[in-house]
């Protein structure tokens, strides 16, 4: 009821809700669908490789754009332009251009945009909710964002397998629309573009660097981004597909279940976040810390799985922490980096972090042509346990507060 009464807050919220659902739509369908017409997780991986390329090669240039033009207008181009691209596929597809060059160019495509609309939304929250109530906020938005995890890894496959490319298609336009339509009603908010404008745009993409280096917080928050986001390279579509088919016997249903239930775990920890948001703005570091040592423990347990049943089990217990630790870093983020840097260093840490999974994930689907899909699973909990040690030995981290001014 709060959100609802706010009105900037509450189409910001569905404009996230909105778009995120008819982007996790198509990337899912497309996985699925390659993977069933080649039986190939290396080529499936290149869903992988397209959704990344784009934050990794452009993750700078979009935080300046997002910094130096108003937050609203980025965010409604950005639906419509994703709308225009799904229209593109539409209508290649009607003329028999198909094949998997298509999907990942539509994916591609579609990344191309979120590289810059999800700096302009991270950085927008901020500037309509107090303070006091982002972790609340954030919750907020993290749990929209599991709800529709939840739906998308659940259902999609089924949904691309039943309907067909172009029809998914054609629906997840709609919503790109309506999210558009949403963002317009947003409402004037306040934004450091007018003043970052007059800064030449090549100097404001090197102070994005600059700042980030001098930062220490945000400086060590990306740090354990990036440093996570090696063995997460295990967590692609494709490798939990392999590892259900090979190490569980199951189909693609089973994979299914294990996402569903991994992002139902998240919605469940982004639920505990929004009833103790308070207690978790005293040690948010602390979280992070706690999170690498469980994601470490559960990645052996996932690798020791010999069931579905025990391997959605697991999945869902990865889920609360990471949700408490991505709620706690997005709001100290928020509170601790200059308004006019926020979509910079939202793209910096989005570039930092993509490079390091796109060249975990390559490197984890290379090695599991030559080791064992469990094996593969072991040596990521391995570099899980190793970040937890950095995190561990960053005193701006053991002792970050949400109430503590900004530390440059």
């Amino acid at each position: 009821m709060q959100m609802i009464k706010h009105r900037a807050l509450f189409f910001l919220w569905m404009t996230h809700l909105v778009a995120t659902l008819a982007n996790e739509l198509t990337s899912i369908s497309i996985v699925v669908l390659i993977f069933g017409s080649t039986g190939s997780a290396l080529q499936a991986m290149g869903v992988l490789v397209a959704r990344n390329i784009p934050p990794l090669v452009f993750g700078p240039f979009a935080g300046s754009i997002v910094d130096r033009w108003p937050r609203r207008p980025v965010l409604v181009v950005a639906n419509l332009l994703r709308a225009g691209l799904l229209g593109v596929f539409i209508v290649a597809a009607a003329n028999g251009i198909s094949g998997s060059w298509v999907g990942y160019l539509l994916v591609f495509g579609l990344t191309m945009v979120e590289v810059m609309h999800k700096p302009a939304l991270l950085a927008t929250l901020p500037v309509v909710v107090p303070a006091e109530r982002l972790l609340w906020a954030n919750s907020v938005l993290f749990t929209t964002t599991q709800v529709v995890f939840t739906i998308g890894y659940t259902a999609g496959g089924i949904i691309a397998a039943g309907t067909g490319p172009s029809l998914l298609a054609s629906i997840n336009l709609g919503f790109f629309l309506v999210a558009a339509g949403s963002a317009s009603l947003i409402g004037a908010i306040t934004s450091p573009a007018a003043s970052v404008a007059r800064v030449h745009f090549w100097r404001t993409v090197v102070e994005g660097f600059t700042y980030l280096r001098a930062h220490r917080l945000a400086r060590t928050l990306i740090t354990v981004e990036f440093l996570e986001s090696w063995p997460h390279g295990v967590w692609t579509s494709a490798l939990m597909l392999s590892f259900t088919v090979q190490a569980l016997g199951a189909g693609v249903d089973a994979w299914g279940y294990q996402s569903g239930a991994f992002f139902a775990g998240q919605l469940i920890g982004a639920l505990v976040a929004l009833s103790f948001a308070r207690l978790l703005g005293k040690r948010p570091g602390w979280i992070i810390i706690a999170n690498g040592v469980l994601m470490s423990a559960l990645t052996f347990a996932y690798a020791a799985s010999t069931s579905v049943i025990v391997a959605v089990i697991v999945s869902m217990a990865f889920g609360p922490p990471f949700a408490l630790r991505d709620v706690a870093q997005d709001s100290l983020l928020q509170t601790q980096v200059s308004s006019d840097m926020l979509g910079r260093i939202y793209a910096l840490r989005e570039m930092f972090a993509r490079m390091a999974f796109l060249i975990g994930g390559l490197l984890f689907s290379q090695l599991a042509d030559h080791i064992g899909i469990r094996e593969i699973y072991a040596l990521a909990a391995l570099l899980y346990g190793m970040t937890t040690l950095y995190t561990l030995w960053s005193a701006v981290l053991r002792q970050s507060r949400l109430e503590t001014l900004p530390v440059p």
